[in-house]
């Protein structure tokens, strides 16, 4: 919710007699239209898909060790439980399934020596120069306001606005 620019969160006269008092307030985003200024929205579809790509590389591994120790286990040999410790007992076989010890990883990955961030969801996607990028593409950083230059966006006169107090609101694209 933008609250600036609501008539009951004091609108233009609230915003009036802070800057009297030095106060500038500046909106938050456009009325009615958080999808033209919510920034990392973007950032979050990259981060979605790499951690999903992690969680499938778990449950991966979990099926191929689970497929190893059956094996073993179909020809009366020992296999390695999980904690290293030799096992006969169908038991002890690795759980195809996530646990909250996986949760780290599936954040953001694993450390490799090549400093590639691959298979580093969060690393990778929240970047400091994706993120500096996403926040000048709506106007957030530097202030420049350009998510209401956005093609979503349209401008109106409201009846009890001065001329040129121009109110933006998003259009729904439906």
């Amino acid at each position: 919710r933008c609250g600036l620019g609501r008539r009951r969160a004091g609108g233009r006269s609230g915003r009036m007699r802070m800057a009297e008092k030095g106060v500038h307030l500046f909106p938050a985003c456009v009325h009615n239209g958080t999808a033209v200024g919510q920034e990392c929205d973007q950032l979050f579809g990259e981060y979605k898909s790499c951690s999903d790509t992690v969680t499938d590389d778990i449950i991966s591994e979990r099926i191929g060790s689970r497929a190893e120790q059956v094996s073993l286990l179909r020809q009366s040999l020992p296999f390695l439980r999980a904690d290293g410790v030799q096992s006969r007992s169908k038991r002890d076989l690795t759980k195809v399934e996530l646990t909250n010890y996986d949760l780290p990883r599936i954040v953001n990955g694993v450390h490799d020596p090549t400093g590639s961030v691959e298979k580093r969801p969060f690393s990778r996607a929240f970047s400091k120069d994706k993120v500096h990028a996403a926040n000048r593409k709506v106007g957030a950083v530097p202030l420049t306001r350009a998510a209401l230059d956005h093609p979503k966006v349209r401008r109106e006169l409201e009846g009890d606005e001065e001329p040129g107090g121009i109110v933006v609101r998003a259009r729904d694209r439906r």
